[in-house]
């Protein structure tokens, strides 16, 4: 959920989705249901992280929506490797399809360091005003496994692959608005990991799309909750 501090109303935005682990890496569907700008709209996503070979691996994104909330369609493609030092690298794109295709091209650098985590990822989106960059960087202190840590995730700028909806002007859509962010994280589950639970609490500080140079605040919380069947 967003609040903003002026112009917008609440915006909510719901997701189901389904993981299973294969031999052969992750899958995952997804249904995302938003409620924005007085409209519902929902959007179907899969994602796939393949394994190549020993320390790379794959993620594949495939989106469809017929909502004006979502493109029409959305793609991406990354390669994950890893590297000595408990280093991990990758490089990808991103693609949204409304009338016109939207590119983005990003990757990562990241840092397991014991039970800490560390990692950057940076977005660049080419666009008829110039190129427009962004990046993110985050640290997970992890206590008994991957389902129980505290996260710090901090960020400047703004990325379609993050921010897909609605900034646009006269139907053309803005990807250099300035912004800053601020999240704080905490997930946890049972002893016997059948369930887990999440809780995300942010602050945004946004240029306002149609009036560039003013700023409003956007106050986020998110809440999750998972359930493993065995």
């Amino acid at each position: 959920m967003n609040i903003y501090s002026d112009v917008f109303d609440p915006m909510f935005y719901n997701a189901v989705k389904y993981a299973r682990q294969t031999k052969y890496g992750s899958i995952i569907g997804r249904v995302n249901i938003d409620r924005r700008l007085g409209e519902y709209g929902t959007q179907y996503e899969l994602d796939l992280y393949p394994k190549i070979a020993k320390g790379t691996y794959a993620y594949l994104n495939f989106g469809v929506s017929d909502s004006s909330l979502f493109p029409d369609y959305r793609y991406g493609a990354e390669i994950y490797k890893s590297l000595p030092r408990s280093f991990e690298i990758s490089a990808g794109l991103r693609g949204l399809q409304y009338d016109t295709t939207t590119m983005i091209y990003t990757g990562s650098v990241t840092w397991y360091n014991g039970n800490n985590y560390w990692s950057f990822r940076p977005y660049f989106t080419p666009g008829d005003n110039g190129l427009s960059s962004s990046g993110t960087l985050t640290y997970r202190k992890y206590r008994s496994d991957a389902d129980n840590y505290f996260g710090i995730n901090i960020g400047a700028g703004i990325s379609p692959e993050l921010n897909q909806n609605y900034f646009f002007e006269n139907d053309n859509r803005i990807v250099n608005l300035q912004s800053q962010k601020l999240n704080v994280s905490y997930y946890f589950s049972t002893h016997n990991k059948q369930n887990a639970w999440g809780a995300q609490l942010g602050i945004i500080h946004q240029e306002i799309p149609f009036d560039q140079g003013n700023y409003f605040w956007i106050s986020t919380l998110a809440l999750s909750w998972e359930i493993r069947f065995r």
